[in-house]
């Protein structure tokens, strides 16, 4: 189990430039930490939240799109996976306002 959760959030040897393995490192380090943040908050909902469905729900949405960002960036498609990312944090912050 930790094997396999290791070798999802660490990023993987592109063949690819400079530039873009530096963009690389900063898409991993900000999808691992929202990664850690999204499990702790899924973990906490029964216990703080007062509407536990719609932030289980809210979380989940969230969640999705964290784990289709983190299979596009495994891919090699860092810009696909940085437009996921940040299209879907504006689809969840838009519904929940």
């Amino acid at each position: 189990m930790y094997n396999t959760l290791k070798s999802l959030l660490t990023p993987p040897a592109l063949y690819i430039s400079e530039n873009e393995q530096r963009r690389a490192r900063i898409l991993f380090s900000v999808l691992r930490s929202l990664f850690f943040i999204m499990a702790v908050f899924i973990a906490a909902t029964p216990f703080i939240f007062a509407k536990k469905l719609e932030s289980a729900s809210l979380f989940t949405s969230v969640g999705v799109f964290l784990v289709i960002a983190l299979y596009l960036a495994r891919t090699g498609k860092l810009r696909a996976s940085i437009i996921t990312l940040v299209s879907g944090s504006w689809i969840i912050i838009t519904i929940t306002v």
